[in-house]
């Protein structure tokens, strides 16, 4: 199945001229990330995002209701090469609830759940576009930050955890 899974990324690679580089950039007790960046067709591409949970663990959904701070979002520095289109999709959808110390409804997110962004690049030269996600992790309440960069190098797409 691996030997497949690789003839599959090398064909490709070799087809279109662009690797799809995948890499856990975090894994830190109770949450790991992943990152990945694939070809959609032509300069269309998706930004995809996995958040992997630990038991009890959760965070505010990026489309929650109300003003939470520490929810879910991400950010990319302003630059003239990727343009975003579309709207963020979280899958799955996480249920509203009520919020039990406000009373207002939120959406945590309390499961392992993938987030794309489309995105479109527009032009054809090298370049390194820093980034990052945020949310506020519970139990533990702290605010996270995980810095990524999304790449092009000779004509190839990748991201990387940012240091």
């Amino acid at each position: 199945m691996n030997t497949f899974i690789l003839s599959l990324v090398l064909f490709f690679s070799n087809s279109y001229g662009e690797f799809l580089h995948e890499e856990i950039a975090l894994k830190k007790d109770p949450y790991a990330v992943k990152f990945q960046v694939e070809q959609v067709k032509g300069n269309l591409y998706n930004f995809i995002i996995t958040m992997e949970l630990a038991p009890k663990a959760h965070y505010v959904s990026p489309h929650s209701k109300g003003d939470y701070t520490g929810r879910f979002y991400i950010r990319m520095e302003k630059n003239s090469t990727l343009e975003t289109t579309g709207k963020l999709l979280e899958h799955p959808a996480p249920e509203e609830t009520i919020d039990r110390w406000s009373g207002n409804p939120i959406s945590f997110v309390r499961e392992n759940t993938t987030y794309q962004q489309q995105f479109r690049i527009t032009n054809t030269n090298d370049f390194t576009i820093d980034g990052e996600i945020g949310f506020v992790i519970e139990p533990r309440c702290t605010r996270e930050h995980v810095k990524f960069s999304i790449v092009k190098r000779n004509g190839i797409i990748s991201v990387a955890q940012k240091k």
